[in-house]
């Protein structure tokens, strides 16, 4: 089950209606997130998406929710509870269930990242042995074109940001079973 949103914004943080907007579509960027000047800065109409922490920040651009969502067409949704089904389809790998070190270990120019993990060893389409000393690296945009299908376990994370699980292809990995 999907949610058209977790938190629910009538208007952003400059009284500019806000709407759901998907900004990517079938694999294709289809807006920015704008606030007024941003948006008049690119020659737009602002999308609603000026945020401030509190009533003293300065206002930026910010998403209220902001997910990833299985689209009929656009990726292969799986019918199975996730992450079973997404293991049975892996049959071998690493199910990674959290990463660290985003902001030290993300280039956001480049895309490149090498970031510190905790998982389980994928084996026989079953979760196995969990992995220590376990580190996820790659580029960002590189990782995108491997996405093979997401989950259907739509999660949020603070509330605002979400994703179901998702099976990438050819990601390199470096760590050692727990024994």
């Amino acid at each position: 089950m999907y949610h058209d949103s977790m938190i629910k914004r009538t208007f952003d943080g400059e009284g500019v209606a806000a709407y759901a907007k998907n900004v990517v579509e079938n694999g294709v960027l289809t807006t920015m997130l704008h606030n007024l000047k941003t948006a008049a800065k690119a020659g737009v109409k602002s999308t609603g998406n000026a945020g401030r922490p509190s009533y003293a920040s300065v206002i930026g651009v910010s998403p209220f929710t902001f997910y990833i969502r299985p689209e009929n067409g656009a990726q292969e949704k799986t019918k199975e509870k996730v992450p079973k089904g997404l293991l049975q389809k892996a049959e071998s790998g690493i199910y990674v269930t959290e990463v660290t070190g985003l902001h030290a270990g993300a280039n956001a120019v480049t895309g490149d990242f090498s970031l510190s993990a905790k998982g389980f060893m994928i084996t026989e389409g079953e979760k196995g042995a969990p992995v220590k000393n376990f580190t996820v690296s790659g580029n960002f945009f590189d990782l995108l074109k491997n996405v093979e299908t997401l989950g259907d376990d739509l999660d949020f994370v603070q509330g605002k940001f979400g994703s179901p699980s998702v099976l990438i292809r050819n990601l390199a990995i470096a760590g050692e079973a727990d024994k």
